[in-house]
């Protein structure tokens, strides 16, 4: 997908730590795209339920590995069995080269994994979809 094609798309950025959460927001902004960020699983998903009812949904999640009560994993399960969050592309964000094995990541619903630093890589994986 080029870049002019993620103008307008919602990101929702999930990580407990303020400053990813800057970085990432930074990149969002730069392509147009509108972005929310939530900083645990349970606010993460108020967020999604609430813009789908809203008609709003948001087009992807970028779900940070080591989040506090829920990991990454844990919230993506979540997500992908909720009838109404279908929609939602989830991209993992870890500092870890291989947060688990190929199978378990893909059970989990993602996408795409991005390695911290991200620099220009979300850009890239964004894009593959």
């Amino acid at each position: 997908m080029p870049r002019g094609e993620l103008r307008g798309l919602r990101v929702l950025i999930v990580d407990d730590k303020a400053t990813n959460c800057a970085i990432l927001h930074q990149q969002v902004i730069a392509w147009c795209m509108r972005n929310g960020t939530a900083a645990d699983g349970a606010r993460a998903l108020a967020l999604l339920h609430a813009a789908a009812a809203q008609g709003d949904p948001y087009d992807f999640a970028i779900l940070e590995m080591q989040l506090p009560g829920m990991n990454g994993l844990e919230l993506a399960h979540v997500i992908k069995y909720a009838s109404t969050l279908a929609g939602v592309q989830l991209l993992l964000l870890t500092s870890i080269r291989r947060p688990c094995g190929r199978v378990c990541f893909q059970e989990a619903g993602f996408a795409a994994c991005i390695t911290k630093p991200m620099h220009h890589l979300l850009c890239t994986t964004v894009s593959q979809q």
